[in-house]
């Protein structure tokens, strides 16, 4: 079983949808650069290769004019409506998305954790955003798995970010959580996923998760997941107690059963081992996949953007 202290167990219906939505527009102003050195070369892929610049045959969405856009995509009617230079902006059906794949199971509410992945998700979404990828988002591990599928554009951008704050706040699921609640197969991934894709899967890794183990393992994502891993100090490692121990109240994070044991420096250390054990060998199977993998254990922003982004380095 795995026990932590009982004082800093959130509440069980959620998060304050306050600091939700704080956390989201604080991390919108941290762009992550989604190149990968060594991986290829763009954003957006064809099946054949061409010495002249192509572009997609699907509309994506109307935005404001940006040097290098062509004249040819001026939306004119847009244009006259907003009084300036507005333009089509269409997709490649196999460019590069970005895929959230959220763990809301119940361990990833204990302290500070999914402040820590709302961040890490918050600023992921908004890099995609700005550089116009399409964005996907799923929750898994709890009791409300959702979906919603890639696209690009302000409106579904504002989409993710309302959905995550339905799914994750403490106030009843909306009209927005039903309509997009769905039973969980991890083909509903692959068959979004294009080559150059990213897939962030944001967990505490902690017990045996068969959402995200089929999501890390499956050989279409061998080069394009991305593993967050979100865990402090109790996890990956344990203070040690005085020799003389202690009575510590702890809870269980997945039953929520509450009950009091002593710990002594003894058995305290034996926790510290175990726990750096099963955090060394999870990265050492990250590594063995040849995935560069995130931990982050502060909520601080600027600190999840770093790790973020020397990941992707």
């Amino acid at each position: 079983m795995r026990f932590f202290p009982r004082k800093i167990l959130p509440m069980p219906d959620g998060m304050d949808t306050q600091e939700i939505r704080k956390i989201l527009e604080s991390a919108r102003h941290q762009h992550l650069s989604f190149h990968r050195s060594g991986k290829f070369r763009s954003l957006r892929f064809g099946d054949s290769p061409s010495n002249v610049l192509g572009e997609g045959l699907e509309f994506g969405e109307v935005r404001r004019f940006s040097p290098g856009d062509r004249v040819r995509h001026v939306h004119p009617a847009a244009t006259s409506r907003a009084q300036e230079l507005m333009v089509r902006k269409f997709i490649e059906p196999r460019e590069a998305l970005v895929l959230l794949l959220l763990d809301i199971s119940p361990s990833m509410y204990l302290r500070e954790k999914m402040q820590v992945a709302l961040g890490a998700a918050g600023i992921i979404a908004a890099s995609a955003h700005v550089q116009h990828m399409p964005l996907g988002l799923w929750t898994v591990g709890g009791s409300t798995i959702v979906e919603l599928p890639p696209r690009s554009g302000q409106g579904h951008f504002h989409s993710v970010m309302d959905l995550l704050t339905e799914v994750l706040g403490k106030s009843e699921q909306g009209e927005l959580t039903e309509a997009h609640r769905i039973e969980w197969r991890h083909r509903k991934l692959e068959r979004f996923l294009s080559r150059g894709s990213f897939l962030f899967v944001i967990s505490d890794f902690i017990g045996d998760n068969d959402t995200l183990n089929s999501a890390m393992h499956h050989d279409a994502f061998t080069w394009y997941s991305i593993p967050v891993i979100v865990q402090d100090a109790l996890e990956y490692s344990f203070p040690i107690f005085p020799r003389h121990g202690a009575v510590v109240p702890l809870t269980d994070a997945e039953t929520v059963e509450k009950r009091e044991i002593w710990i002594d420096r003894k058995r305290s250390l034996r926790i510290r081992e175990k726990h750096r054990t099963r955090f060394a060998r999870l990265c050492k199977g990250f590594v063995d996949q040849h995935r560069g993998y995130a931990h982050i254990e502060s909520p601080n922003l600027g600190r999840i953007f770093r790790s973020l982004q020397d990941t992707l380095s």
